[in-house]
């Protein structure tokens, strides 16, 4: 279900948090973070949306998501 994913992914994250400290931090600290996908499942059950909420209790704050940017041609 999405509560198990959510609850497994969770502890994943806190163990790389953990063991990775001090990436996390720098990721943190930064001035944006972007996440990417390629699942594509428009508000289901996507790591996407479990890291945004992982990082928001690590003080993150959540500005919403971005509009993809059209790629024009060049000649």
């Amino acid at each position: 279900t999405e509560d198990q994913f959510q609850k497994a992914y969770f502890e994943y994250l806190e163990k790389s948090y953990i063991d990775q400290r001090h990436t996390w931090d720098t990721v943190v600290e930064g001035d944006r973070i972007v996440l990417i996908c390629s699942c594509n499942a428009k508000g289901k059950a996507c790591h996407r949306h479990f890291i945004v909420k992982f990082l928001k209790k690590l003080g993150v704050v959540y500005k919403g998501e971005l509009e993809p940017q059209k790629t024009r041609k060049k000649i």
